[in-house]
């Protein structure tokens, strides 16, 4: 009893609603060491249980060691093949680690073994879109939302699919749709940000980039693009200030010292012009 409480609290701590080992390993850790510590205490008491094993590597895809994260889920697997979940996390480990043939493997198993497991989709989805196959991606993500139609994340990597494809208006939808399902997710409102600006909605991208900003302030890609957004509108003098302040936050950035230069001369015509009337 003492361990099933305490795996109930990781599942929490991964961002596992309802501890269920059917996770979509996409939730926040804020404290990856401490769960794998406290998942190791629960595995040594119980060492057969392949949800705390998927649990544990999990945490430690989250954490970036991914050999003992498929070590884990190859240990939870041995004790229950058919634990469809484990190869879906032992997929995404392999895209982060870059062997995408092994990803798409576990991937395609898992869809065979549970043809209505709409993670398995996003997963395939996300590594299409990271080839570059756009069709396929849409097909998958598409899916998944058909599945699971409160599935933030598949109208997200949709959205970026959409983006990718020039079709910023329905990127802009999908991206509402993820930020409605799941408020305060900065990444869908940066992405939708970017699409307001590609169509050019300069008022839209600016209050999203502005929006993050609020939650973020030390996010220099968030005043990038409102920089990007105020020359939109010809605020030469706000556009010089948000550029500032990603120089301030980042002093490498790429294109933020271009940008401002070439706001600041913009700024110093209206200036001149104001002078001489």
């Amino acid at each position: 009893m003492k361990n099933t409480f305490a795996l109930a609290g990781l599942c929490l701590m991964l961002g596992l609603g309802g501890c269920q080992t059917n996770n979509q390993a996409t939730g926040t850790v804020y404290n990856p060491r401490s769960n794998i510590d406290s998942l190791s205490a629960v595995i040594k008491d119980n060492p057969n249980d392949p949800g705390a094993l998927n649990l544990r590597g999990i945490a430690y895809t989250k954490y970036g060691q991914y050999k003992n994260a498929l070590r884990d889920f190859d240990a939870a697997l041995a004790l229950q093949p058919s634990y469809y979940q484990a190869i879906s996390n032992r997929g995404l480990a392999y895209m982060k680690m870059g062997k995408a043939e092994r990803a798409l493997q576990d991937f395609n198993q898992v869809i065979a073994l549970s043809p209505t497991y709409p993670v398995a989709y996003v997963n395939r989805g996300r590594l299409y879109r990271g080839q570059g196959q756009y069709d396929a991606a849409l097909r998958d993500f598409t899916r998944a939302i058909s599945l699971d139609s409160n599935y933030a994340l598949a109208y997200h990597y949709r959205g970026l699919v959409f983006q990718a494809k020039n079709q910023n208006a329905r990127a802009v939808k999908d991206f509402t749709k993820a930020i409605s399902l799941k408020a305060g997710q900065t990444p869908p409102i940066y992405a939708r940000g970017n699409s307001f600006l590609a169509m050019g909605d300069y008022r839209a991208a600016a209050d999203d980039f502005s929006n993050i900003i609020e939650m973020q302030p030390n996010s220099p890609a968030a005043y990038f693009g409102r920089g990007n957004a105020n020359e939109g509108m010809r605020k030469w003098q706000a556009a010089v200030n948000d550029y500032d302040q990603v120089l301030k936050l980042d002093r490498q950035h790429r294109g933020a010292r271009k940008a401002r230069a070439r706001a600041y001369k913009q700024y110093l015509k209206i200036a001149a012009v104001k002078k001489k009337s």
